[in-house]
């Protein structure tokens, strides 16, 4: 899950030690105030936050050279010590198999650890092994549990997540109210899949009062953010005029080839359509 990657990044405590000048092990200057010789330093002597991040710097390769196993062998060590971003860490990396063998019930495990301590990414990883049944039964009822907590925490991918279980009633019982509340809060916030989930709610009045001009600004705001249903939805708005949209064939065609761009099928069949008409008029005038 390319979502649960970003904790790899997550190297707050490295920046704070760049600047530090604690003497390393060799002792000489250069190694003083290579922020990686000071994180081995003080992993070295057991420091949990140490360890940390310098098991998500080699899990990166971040300022060295990438060490998957002696990521893993620090992670578990810090996770040992209650570090919940070395809980997630090794979840991670026992899934992937990195490292390691493959162990997707130790992985579970570990993240279960780092999400009870309230971390938005752990809860979200969670949420979504529970949602594909990783390590552990497949619990919808537990994944929104889950993808709630980390909603509510401001998490856009919760939250559109969230939107989806009330629309088809994934977990929880079915409420177009609940879906497009939580749409609309993702989207509010720049989400652009949730931008166009909530134009469909305001276009077709599900959940909320129908409302044609919010429903093209979310397009609009979806599209320009290149998300392909959006930009056909244009497409086909200004081709009909439908939905309060101006007719306009150039803007339909322009919306048409920016969703073929990015992998619309239906966008390219428009367009095929749209120049086999085109030709065959040219021809028979």
């Amino acid at each position: 899950m390319k979502r649960w990657c970003r904790v790899l990044l997550g190297l707050a405590w490295l920046t704070a030690a760049c600047g530090e000048t604690a003497p390393s092990p060799g002792g000489s200057p250069a190694a003083a105030t290579d922020p990686i010789e000071i994180l081995r330093a003080a992993a070295g002597s057991g420091d949990r936050e140490a360890r940390a991040s310098l098991a998500l710097a080699l899990a990166n390769g971040v300022g060295v050279v990438r060490d998957d196993a002696e990521a893993l062998r620090l992670a578990k060590l810090a996770a040992a010590q209650g570090s919940a971003d070395a809980q997630l860490l090794a979840g991670l990396l026992l899934r992937e198999g990195r490292g390691t063998t493959a162990d997707p019930v130790a992985a579970f495990r570990y993240t279960l650890a780092a999400a009870e301590q309230g971390g938005v990414d752990a809860q979200f990883a969670l949420a979504w092994t529970f949602e594909h049944g990783i390590g552990v039964a497949r619990n919808p009822e537990e994944a929104a549990r889950w993808y709630r907590k980390a909603a509510e925490k401001g998490d856009l991918a919760a939250k559109r997540w969230l939107a989806r279980a009330y629309f088809e009633g994934i977990g929880v019982p079915r409420d177009l109210t609940l879906a497009a509340r939580w749409r609309i809060d993702a989207a509010s916030h720049g989400d652009a899949d949730a931008q166009a989930e909530a134009a469909l709610s305001f276009l077709r009045g599900e959940g909320v009062l129908r409302d044609d001009s919010a429903g093209l600004r979310y397009l609009e705001d979806a599209a320009e953010s290149d998300n392909a249903l959006a930009a056909f939805a244009l497409g086909a708005l200004h081709e009909t005029g439908a939905r309060g949209a101006t007719a306009d064939p150039n803007a339909a065609l322009a919306w048409y080839r920016r969703a073929a761009a990015l992998g619309s099928e239906e966008a390219r069949a428009r367009l095929e359509a749209i120049e086999a008409g085109a030709s065959a008029s040219r021809r028979d005038p």
